[in-house]
């Protein structure tokens, strides 16, 4: 019986990692996985690595089983896997890799010619950068154009009865879930 798919296990020796993932296709077709981070260093050592096909399946069956996996392990939290998400593409940020770290601190060298990036402005510098923002939207800069078919959708939709009913449903659900305390409450600006 021809399979669909498959779940993987690979094995980093040297870092001592897994990446646990699935693939529709064939387990001698080439393919490694999806992770960018485990690619990388897979393509740069691939003597360190071994791969384990733990089941083959139905594609369906095969992502239920690589999520318990990840879930049981919570794999995106544990340093031990190149897994980022638990197989509900919640991802989570263990750190960054090298190579991302390294365009990082170009990109920050970068902006070292502004020296004043993240200083705040004086009183004189906030009531110049606030005469420049009016005079920008004043010009067609500072102004969104709409293409003919983008105001004829807006036209429809601000004529449309039902689109009016959806938005107040949904103005009502809102305020509801606040009443509730499922949402917090806007707050109220304070009067100088």
């Amino acid at each position: 019986m021809h399979q669909e798919a498959f779940t993987y296990c690979w094995t980093d020796k040297k870092n001592n990692k897994l990446y646990v993932g699935t693939h529709k296709g064939s387990v001698e077709d080439g393919y490694v996985c999806s992770s960018k981070t485990m690619l990388a260093e897979y393509t740069e050592r691939p003597c360190d690595f071994s791969r384990v096909v733990l089941a083959t399946g139905t594609y369906k069956d095969m992502i239920v089983f690589e999520k318990s996996i990840l879930i049981s392990a919570n794999a995106s939290k544990d340093e031990s896997f190149y897994n980022m998400h638990n197989g509900d593409g919640n991802f989570y940020n263990k750190g960054h890799s090298k190579s991302t770290i390294e365009k990082l601190k170009i990109s920050r060298n970068k902006r070292t010619d502004k020296p004043r990036l993240g200083v705040p402005l004086n009183e004189e510098g906030r009531k110049k950068a606030s005469k420049s923002a009016t005079n920008r939207s004043k010009t067609d800069e500072g102004k969104k154009h709409l293409s003919e078919a983008g105001k004829k959708s807006a036209e429809k939709r601000r004529n449309d009865p039902n689109y009016k009913l959806f938005l107040i449903e949904n103005a009502k659900l809102l305020w509801e879930k606040r009443r509730l305390g499922i949402l917090p409450m806007p707050q109220r600006k304070k009067k100088k």
